[in-house]
């Protein structure tokens, strides 16, 4: 399956080296290859996938990745409680 194909399928997909290598998000290699919600860092063979947030859902930041045991029907739920408590403690804080 072409990388845009795996992307697009919003299905659980292995981890492979080339994926393990890329520059995610602008970041050196590798170094943002990993879970938004619990930031695990994926490495050859862990489970993961395209979350497509763009679509008008909870998610404000857009687009992510997600391994498979932060996965679920209401993952775009929880990345938004997620997204609304890191903006309520960055203003705590002043992030």
């Amino acid at each position: 399956m072409s990388f845009a194909k795996k992307l697009a399928s919003g299905e659980l997909t292995a981890a492979t080296i080339k994926e393990c290598q890329l520059n995610w998000s602008g970041h050196g290699p590798g170094e943002r290859f990993l879970c938004r919600l619990c930031g695990h860092k994926f490495q050859l063979g862990d489970l993961w996938r395209f979350v497509y947030a763009n679509g008008g859902g909870p998610s404000r930041h857009g687009n992510f990745l997600a391994c498979a045991k932060c996965d679920g029907p209401d993952i775009l739920e929880r990345a938004a409680k997620q997204e609304a408590e890191y903006e309520r403690l960055r203003f705590l804080f002043g992030g």
